[in-house]
């Protein structure tokens, strides 16, 4: 039984299906989508995908909901880079993720 099992996690990671899925962009999409639902935007999680992905504005969306999807976004991943640094949490650094929120006055 050890024997199949070790054998069938070989094959799985052989076809490289552990890597068919990005799950760091799946909660991004998901997070970005789901705060800014909040703050009244339309925007679903396959709208940001393509948006996000492909850079593509996305019609029928106002500015304010696209660029508080994108500056959302740039705030999510300036604190994975906080993280990935250790840096220590202060004031200074909170201040730069709230403007990086509001850069383009989207949050009201």
């Amino acid at each position: 039984m050890e024997n199949k099992l070790e054998e069938l996690v070989g094959r799985y990671r052989a076809l490289g299906i552990d890597r068919q899925l990005d799950y760091d962009k799946f909660y991004l999409y998901s997070i970005i989508t789901q705060s800014t639902a909040i703050e009244s935007s339309t925007i679903t999680e396959l709208e940001n995908q393509i948006m996000f992905d492909n850079g593509i504005a996305l019609k029928g969306k106002t500015l304010v909901e696209l660029n508080m999807n994108l500056d959302l976004k740039a705030a999510y991943e300036r604190v994975l880079e906080f993280a990935r640094t250790h840096v220590d949490v202060t004031v200074e650094r909170l201040k730069e993720l709230s403007a990086l929120t509001m850069k383009n006055g989207a949050a009201a």
